[in-house]
């Protein structure tokens, strides 16, 4: 299973992701800011560096998935792949970082109003 969760910087995207992964047994979460730090350093968050991340963290996922086991990915970057579920967290944000853009998915799965918990 692939479970993809996406919305702007500080709107609960990892925090959703945790609570799911007490849910799921064999499961694992893919945090895009995480994962920035060993798997993508190279990529910059401009569209195109956010895309490599995204597909890089992809590869990974489906691979724990292929396996049987259950990968959350949390992270910025619209999904441009094929994922059991999407998840869509709106409320709190953090401004953008310069120069970028978020685009959230015009047909999420679920969406998740975060802005009013805690």
């Amino acid at each position: 299973m692939l479970i993809w969760i996406t919305g702007a910087p500080g709107a609960g995207k990892t925090t959703t992701a945790l609570k799911f992964q007490t849910r799921l047994p064999k499961s694992i979460v893919l945090d895009g800011d995480e994962c920035r730090k060993w798997l993508t350093p190279d990529c910059d968050f401009t569209a195109a560096g956010r895309l490599k991340h995204a597909t890089r963290l992809w590869q990974v996922a489906a691979e724990i998935s292929a396996v049987g086991g259950a990968a959350i990915c949390a992270l910025v970057a619209p999904p441009p792949f094929k994922v059991d579920l999407l998840v869509l967290c709106q409320g709190r944000s953090n401004p953008l970082w310069p120069g970028t853009t978020y685009e959230p998915p015009i047909h999420p799965d679920i969406v998740i109003d975060t802005g009013d918990q805690p």
